[in-house]
């Protein structure tokens, strides 16, 4: 396997930080990984490497305010262009694996935040997409509940800047999360493995919130991607993925997938849904990970119809 940490300008002239990690034969596909808020891409070597031994080649990068892409002191800042921007990147980084990869078949799998990228890209993009994964989705929310997210991040701006750290969006976004585990941490909701809380929590790239620019631009981009109109946009044919961890805060115990869910099969789509029984938030962290990763594979499998 080779790892290459790369940098790839966007069409405004950006600089994204990349991770690839390819195969020593010609890939059978090559899976983009868009991860979450608050994290980086350099956290899927596992994934990726699983991938790898199966014959993918893997891309993720850092998305703008995150790991190797922010600049200086602007973790969780999108920048200006703010949620279109980052969905845009995955575009720009998809087509240049389809020059450098042609024929190959391309699947986008999306983490959380990463996930509503996915989500957003799917009706913006028409662009022959194999098949796509959604782990530890956020699901469609209540309007309510964004209306709530929205207008405290709005006035939160309006009084301490777009671009300024929120403590009082920190604590409306996560700050019950974690109060249904035991621990001391405070990332226990993240996975059941103490190993890997620690790592999160240790990870002075890991552990913010969007500023409060960029959480408006952010929940904007949420409220489209949860317009009929928009949904129709998706190709029926297209496979889908969800899997998720049954005691992750994200999901509103499940409510916000099943409303996603019927969203989706009510246009057609095509949605092979898993729960893991106990799961938090990160599967591909959880103590049956190798579970989570060999479900991942053998889906893929049969979506992109691949010799077994």
């Amino acid at each position: 396997m080779h790892r290459e940490v790369l940098s790839f300008s966007a069409s405004d002239g950006f600089e994204l930080q990349c991770y690839r990690w390819s195969p020593d034969t010609p890939p059978v596909a090559v899976v983009h990984i868009a991860h979450g808020m608050g994290e980086h891409a350099g956290r899927y070597d596992q994934v990726a490497s699983a991938l790898v031994a199966q014959g993918y080649e893997v891309v993720a990068q850092d998305h703008r305010g995150h790991g190797g892409s922010a600049e200086a002191d602007g973790l969780g800042d999108f920048g200006p262009g703010g949620w279109d921007r980052v969905v845009a990147d995955q575009h720009e980084l998809i087509e240049h694996t389809r020059q450098r990869r042609a024929g190959a078949p391309v699947v986008l799998l999306g983490h959380s935040m990463g996930a509503s990228l996915v989500q957003h890209y799917l009706w913006c993009y028409d662009d022959g997409l194999a098949a796509v994964v959604l782990s530890g989705t956020p699901g469609f929310s209540t309007g309510f509940g964004r209306l709530i997210a929205d207008w405290v991040a709005r006035y939160e701006g309006w009084r301490h800047g777009p671009s300024v750290p929120s403590e009082r969006l920190a604590e409306m976004l996560f700050g019950n999360a974690n109060e249904s585990f035991e621990g001391d941490v405070g990332s226990e909701w993240l996975t059941r493995d103490d190993a890997h809380v620690r790592l999160y929590a240790d990870d002075p790239l890991c552990g913010f919130i969007l500023r409060p620019g960029s959480l408006v631009s952010y929940l904007s981009g949420a409220r489209l991607t949860r317009k009929r109109s928009n949904v129709a946009r998706i190709p029926t044919a297209l496979p889908i993925y969800m899997f998720s961890g049954g005691d992750d805060p994200v999901h509103a115990e499940g409510k916000n997938i099943a409303r996603l869910l019927k969203a989706y099969r009510k246009a057609g789509l095509s949605v092979t849904q898993r729960m893991y029984p106990g799961g938090r938030h990160e599967m591909f962290n959880e103590i049956n990970r190798d579970e989570v990763l060999s479900d991942l594979i053998s889906w893929l499998q049969r979506a992109l119809q691949l010799p077994a």
